[in-house]
């Protein structure tokens, strides 16, 4: 999703409550950045 979003010109995103949630958020921020 974020691929298409940055081709279609976005250039910032909000980051979803799965990752504020998620147990290791350092590695879930990793994996949303190393994405595109």
């Amino acid at each position: 999703d974020i691929q298409y979003l940055k081709k279609c010109g976005a250039d910032a995103f909000l980051i979803g409550s799965s990752i504020m949630k998620s147990d290791n958020i350092v590695e879930q921020v990793r994996k949303l950045v190393n994405s595109y």
